[in-house]
């Protein structure tokens, strides 16, 4: 494969594991993110400081592309709400803006999206059938209440695997900036034929060679709590369900698309297909680090977060896509990293 790559946030965790990714592949690498060269990039990658909310950082950073894996986010969960939509929604949109403008033949635009843009996802009630859950009320939260219901006859529901043409109900800033995002990519690339393909991540973990900072998210909580010693807490009761994707199966997905024209105009679940829940999740990370430990349940809520996240990876998988690792390979990948890092 020939070409160059663009890749925003490429200093990251997802994006420097990509970047190895497209090299192998003959691609050259080009790289955009906030924070200045680091002193350990490879010469032979070109790497550009900017934001992604300003149009002139763009126009730089698109000159002579061939592709763009734009993974560059505003994330978690801050009080700056406009951030969201200014950066995530915004700087997407201009990515298209100047690609227009600039006529630059872009082959394909990858785009990072989330699984938040689910919201709290699909449900099954026994008597009424399926529903799309919108958020949590507070007032049930803060009474640890944390099952979604039926909304006919209030009883408990079960969640079931959300898929790609399932209504968005998103339940955060984040999500709903990211569900702007893909709508503004998939939209933008039809209208003036940039093949365009959003990418709706699970949580990604595990590590790569090379890795400078683990990525957020509760398998690098529950470590660092584990190796500090300290009692693991958990939000809720702990029986929340969470989907976890290995960052090489990140890697693969980008792989499976990049020059495949069914790819095109559409989003995919990017998801490891096994789902666990988070107490389970704290005796996997103690297994893996030798420790004994036990989750202890908060009985508090994070705002924004949904009960379960789950998705399915059925639509990805029929381009030839197989999640190759499994959560407990994560685990053992990140942990080992993690100790690494720190010794």
């Amino acid at each position: 494969m020939r070409g160059k790559m663009l890749i925003t946030g490429g200093k990251g965790f997802i994006g420097s594991h990509l970047a190895d990714v497209f090299s192998a592949q003959g691609c050259a690498i080009r790289i955009l993110d906030i924070p200045e060269r680091p002193a350990a990039l490879s010469q032979d990658r070109e790497y550009i400081q900017g934001s992604i909310a300003e149009k002139k950082t763009w126009v730089d950073a698109l000159d002579g592309v061939d592709y763009v894996a734009h993974l560059a986010v505003y994330p978690d969960y801050h009080l700056d709400f406009s951030t969201y939509f200014s950066v995530n929604s915004a700087g997407t949109a201009l990515l298209y803006e100047v690609a227009v403008e600039k006529k630059i033949p872009l082959k394909h635009v990858m785009v990072a999206s989330s699984q938040s843009v689910y919201g709290e996802g699909k449900y099954r009630c026994d008597e009424h059938g399926i529903f799309y859950a919108r958020a949590r009320d507070p007032r049930d939260l803060q009474q640890a209440q944390w099952d979604v219901l039926c909304p006919v006859d209030g009883k408990r529901a079960e969640v079931m695997p959300s898929e790609e043409e399932d209504p968005l109900h998103p339940v955060s800033p984040y999500g709903a900036s990211k569900m702007a995002a893909e709508e503004i990519a998939l939209t933008l690339g039809r209208q003036y034929d940039i093949p365009s393909t959003a990418f709706r991540f699970a949580m990604v973990s595990g590590a790569h060679p090379g890795m400078s900072r683990p990525y957020a998210g509760a398998v690098k909580f529950f470590t660092s709590e584990a190796l500090a010693g300290h009692p693991i807490p958990v939000h809720e009761d702990g029986q929340q369900l969470r989907d976890f994707v290995n960052v090489k199966d990140v890697g693969w997905a980008h792989l499976a698309v990049l020059e495949n024209p069914k790819a095109y105009y559409q989003a995919f679940n990017v998801g490891g297909g096994s789902p666990m829940r988070l107490a389970d999740l704290v005796r996997e990370v103690c297994r893996a680090l030798g420790v004994v430990s036990e989750p202890i349940f908060k009985n508090e809520f994070r705002p924004f977060t949904p009960r379960h996240w789950v998705m399915s990876p059925k639509k990805l998988e029929a381009l030839g896509w197989r999640p190759a690792c499994t959560f407990a390979d994560s685990v053992r990948e990140f942990v080992s990293a993690v100790k690494n890092l720190t010794t």
